[in-house]
C-alpha cells in the first residue's frame, strides 16, 4: 500500500458538497483530512475520478472551500453510507493553512 505524503487527523467536520454541476444539501461528515484530502461519509456511492466541490464548515468563520477527486468509495447501499476518499485538486495555500490549523486544534484524540 502506497504511504501518505501528509499525516491524517482524525475529525469530524460539517460538510457541505456539490456535485460539479449538481447541488446536494446533505450533511455528511469527514472522517479524517489532512493537506492534500479527506474521507467522507456519503448517503451516496460516487464514482471514481468525480470532481466535487466541497465547503469545510467551520464554526464563526467563512466554510473552507475545496475541489476535490473520488479516489476510493466503499460502503453499504442498504444503510446509505459510502466511506468516500477525496484528494484535493484545487485549494488555496490559505485554505490548506486554515484546514490544517483547524484540524489541529480540534481533531479527535485517540
Amino acid at each position: 500500500m502506497k504511504e501518505r505524503r501528509f499525516v491524517r487527523l482524525r475529525i469530524n467536520m460539517d460538510v457541505s458538497y456539490r456535485k460539479l454541476f449538481d447541488f446536494d444539501e446533505d450533511c455528511p461528515k469527514t472522517c479524517d483530512v489532512s493537506e492534500d484530502g479527506l474521507c467522507l461519509n456519503l448517503p451516496e456511492r460516487l464514482s471514481i475520478d468525480r470532481h466535487i466541490e466541497l465547503a469545510l464548515r467551520v464554526p464563526d468563520e467563512e466554510p473552507i472551500t475545496v475541489r476535490g477527486r473520488v479516489v476510493w468509495t466503499r460502503g453499504d447501499e442498504p444503510q446509505k453510507s459510502f466511506l468516500t476518499g477525496l484528494q484535493f485538486v484545487e485549494i488555496s495555500e490559505e485554505a490548506r493553512e486554515r484546514l490544517k490549523a483547524y484540524a489541529h486544534a480540534n481533531c479527535v484524540k485517540g
